[in-house]
């Protein structure tokens, strides 16, 4: 099978043979992360999407050192002119406890196999004069977040004070310096020159010579020079299994693909001889993702099942559609063997084959790196730069509802607004149901491509609220209910006829039933159809803010603050849309000081009330809170719409 369903995929995470697996790690303290910071591994396969200097390799590097036995100090080390520095209050001889951040450690939760529960372990840097960079586990601490079970863990750890480390093998593939024999000693190995040896290509010439026999013979051993020196590590073809996966992700036909790790070329390395068409070439010749596909492929499928995989940046070299074969690659290893993967990249090719769940965002601000651990591929695209990759358009009454919904947003989830576009139809909400909402319906085309429409509407369209406790249970299970229960619910949720419904909800069918009872029967059956696509369509792409009309919500929140009464306090209160718009033309007037000579313009107004709102919702948590909650259905919806089913 080409690719795997992400549904089914995520569904290894309730199956024992994935365990052990890392469920979470959090950082106290870790580079420039803001410390209390974690990641959710809710998916098998994560992605970490940030721009430059967002700690995304540095992450890899301490799930590195997670399982027992590693360190990310083999990776993040110390010296004179990138000195670690602890926190002030630390020392050598202090208890870790007595404060919040004390040094530089992470924090992770596997589920142990005998306390069959999730535990958390912590492995914190501590410097030894003897060991600098030494990273040991330590017992758990309560102020940086951590369960304190000093019961379970005496029951069912092997220490008494702290839980075992997690048991897992880890492979580890930076492909930024994941190079060929040939490339690493061409580009960046010194040339020792001898008499008959006076350029890189002279030795590169000799040493191939013997590179070549060593191939054809198929020998696993070449000694040469007085001391009997072993130039060669590994010679072997690599197996079938894995020289089919290869050829799907570069989309080549090779017949075989022999790998040899030596040191003919002044330095341990990989050289690869691909076969094709009768052909074969090495990597000197090969290009650089031919290199990388084939490292990847063959560490990752002759690692052991339920490995840790973390790779840095495995798009380099690759062109887009090897970049999506190599997810679809990763896919069917983890469905197969069990792995856990962890991917740092840059690639949008790689982020729109993986749902929500899998992608982490990291983003710098003024604190530091914060994460967000449920992303869609398009707030990601907006990182990587890729604007015109997937797109999400909101569709709003006017331009206030989109400065209403653009600010809640902002205030919640900063950076997401721009990944959103908010468009103003600047129509009432009975308008944009005729004119906008149900022939985009008709047009299935943009309810099931992947080009996102949504339609906020002001919270007097909703009807749906309006509905008896049995009438939500109905329209929750519409597709279950008869033909009359159907239309009477769609009379009660939609703010216009039944009259002005059939001849939109049903435009393609005639409005009478045929005389012929055959054609009268499908005639009802095409009708239900309408309807019930209708409903689904709109349940995905129809909602509502939480206020009535914007504009009369603003002016009331303005007339309960006193900061503004000398703005407002001869003003009428309004009792309709039409005196609402007049008090915001007052309204600016004053608090702009314009005088009555300056026409006050419809810009105006917006740029008083998008000022106003921003003050108002520094007060108003609560609103944010739902305002962004009804955006996260509206993002919910786009993973429903992406994979159905």
């Amino acid at each position: 099978m080409e690719n795997v369903n992400n549904k089914e995929l995520g569904k290894i995470l309730n199956q024992p043979r994935i365990e052990p697996y890392i469920r979470s790690i959090t950082f106290p303290r870790y580079k420039s992360i803001v410390p209390g910071e974690h990641i959710e591994f809710t998916f098998p396969i994560t992605v970490l999407v940030g721009k430059n200097g967002c700690n995304k390799s540095s992450i890899l590097y301490a799930l590195y050192g997670c399982p027992e036995d590693n360190s990310p100090g083999e990776y993040w080390f110390s010296t004179e002119l990138d000195p670690i520095k602890e926190s002030e209050e630390s020392t050598n001889n202090q208890n870790i406890e007595n404060t919040l951040y004390p040094k530089n450690c992470f924090f992770y939760s596997y589920r142990h196999p005998s306390a069959k529960k999730d535990v958390q372990v912590l492995k914190t840097r501590m410097k030894k004069e003897e060991k600098p960079d030494y990273w040991e586990p330590s017992r758990p601490i309560k102020k940086i977040g951590m369960t304190l079970d000093w019961k379970d863990i005496k029951k069912y750890s092997s220490r008494d004070t702290r839980w075992d480390l997690i048991i897992k093998n880890v492979v580890l593939l930076d492909f930024r310096s994941e190079l060929s024999a040939f490339d690493k000693y061409f580009h960046f190995l010194p040339l020792i020159k001898t008499r008959t040896l006076n350029t890189k290509q002279d030795r590169l010439r000799k040493w191939t010579k013997n590179l070549k026999k060593v191939i054809e013979s198929e020998s696993g051993s070449f000694k040469f020079g007085k001391d009997g020196k072993e130039y060669i590590e590994c010679n072997r073809a690599l197996p079938e299994k894995i020289t089919s996966e290869i050829s799907k992700i570069l989309e080549e036909d090779y017949e075989k693909i022999i790998h040899i790790r030596h040191s003919f070329f002044n330095g341990i390395g990989d050289s690869f001889l691909f076969h094709r068409s009768g052909e074969a070439y090495s990597e000197a010749f090969a290009g650089s993702g031919e290199f990388a596909v084939a490292t990847l492929v063959s560490k990752i499928m002759e690692a052991e099942k339920k490995s840790l995989i973390l790779l840095d940046e495995p798009e380099t070299s690759l062109h887009p559609r090897a970049q999506e074969k190599l997810i679809f690659f990763l896919k069917r290893q983890v469905q197969s063997q069990a792995h856990q993967i962890v991917i740092s990249t840059h690639s949008p090719y790689v982020i729109q084959e993986l749902p929500a769940d899998a992608i982490k965002i990291l983003e710098r601000t003024s604190q530091g790196v914060k994460i967000f651990n449920h992303c869609l591929p398009e707030e990601a695209f907006y990182i990587l730069g890729d604007r015109n990759k997937n797109s999400i358009t909101i569709f709003t009454e006017d331009k206030l509802a989109s400065i209403i919904a653009e600010q809640a947003l902002r205030a919640e989830r900063p950076g997401m607004e721009k990944a959103i576009e908010f468009i103003s139809l600047e129509r009432g909400g009975e308008d944009i149901w005729k004119t906008h909402i149900i022939s985009t319906f008709e047009r299935n085309s943009s309810c099931s491509s992947k080009i996102f429409n949504f339609f906020l509407l002001d919270g007097d369209q909703n009807f749906i609220k309006n509905l008896n406790e049995q009438e939500r249970k109905e329209f929750e299970n519409f597709d279950d209910q008869n033909d009359k229960t159907q239309e009477a619910l769609l009379e009660k949720i939609l703010p216009f006829s039944s009259k002005g419904l059939n001849s939109l909800i049903y435009a393609s069918i005639s409005s009478t039933p045929p005389k012929d009872p055959n054609e009268s029967e499908s005639w009802k059956r095409k009708r239900r159809t309408k309807r019930e696509v209708f409903v689904r369509k709109m349940k995905k792409h129809v909602f509502f803010l939480p206020m009535g009309k914007p504009e009369i919500w603003l002016e009331g929140k303005i007339r309960k603050s006193e900061e503004y009464r000398e703005f407002y306090d001869d003003i009428p209160d309004s009792k309709n849309i039409d005196d609402s718009k007049n008090f915001f033309v007052t309204f600016t007037r004053r608090r702009t000081g314009f005088t009555h000579n300056h026409k006050i313009s419809s810009k105006d107004i917006l740029t008083v009330q998008a000022t106003t709102l921003t003050d108002i919702l520094k007060k108003n948590e609560s609103l944010i809170q739902e305002t962004c909650a009804i955006i996260g259905s509206i993002l919910g919806s786009v993973e429903k719409i992406r994979e159905p089913g």
